[in-house]
């Protein structure tokens, strides 16, 4: 049996599937085409880039999942990534769970929940602005079905 789940959630055949396994960031998103090439725009909050594998993919994303550890943060604003500021800092031992509000509009109701091995990052200041980016290959994309789409 947990064999099976772990494969279906590595699978991520669709949301359900994939918000199964480790926690997933499931954010509303939009195919665009920036100076800098394809981008997710999350809105209210910034963008993430995709590969140009993911281009096809564009007009048939309606949200994006991204776990905690796949995330990187840095801080203050950036022209790339999300734009968040840290509501609440955990500790764990060798990982720090970092929970983030993304800005905008739109996504003032949107929490995101960082993993990081970031020296120090259990001091980090509650309302420190950072921007938060994923490699293009650890997001996970969903058409309006929540069937995840595969480049």
């Amino acid at each position: 049996m947990a064999g099976l789940l772990l494969r279906r959630s590595e699978d991520r055949a669709d949301a359900f599937a994939a918000v199964d396994g480790p926690a997933l960031n499931f954010l509303p998103a939009l195919g665009a085409v920036d100076d800098g090439g394809p981008v997710l725009q999350v809105p209210g909050a910034g963008c993430l880039a995709l590969s140009r594998d993911q281009v096809g993919l564009m007009r048939h994303v309606v949200h994006v999942g991204v776990r905690p550890a796949h995330w990187l943060m840095t801080p203050g604003e950036g022209a790339d990534g999300l734009h968040a500021r840290i509501d609440r800092v955990e500790p764990r031992g060798a990982v720090t769970r970092v929970h983030c509000r993304l800005r905008g509009a739109h996504a003032s109701a949107a929490s995101v929940v960082v993993e990081t091995e970031w020296p120090g990052s259990e001091t980090l200041p509650r309302g420190l602005r950072v921007r938060l980016q994923a490699r293009p290959w650890h997001l996970v994309l969903f058409d309006a079905q929540g069937r995840a789409l595969a480049a």
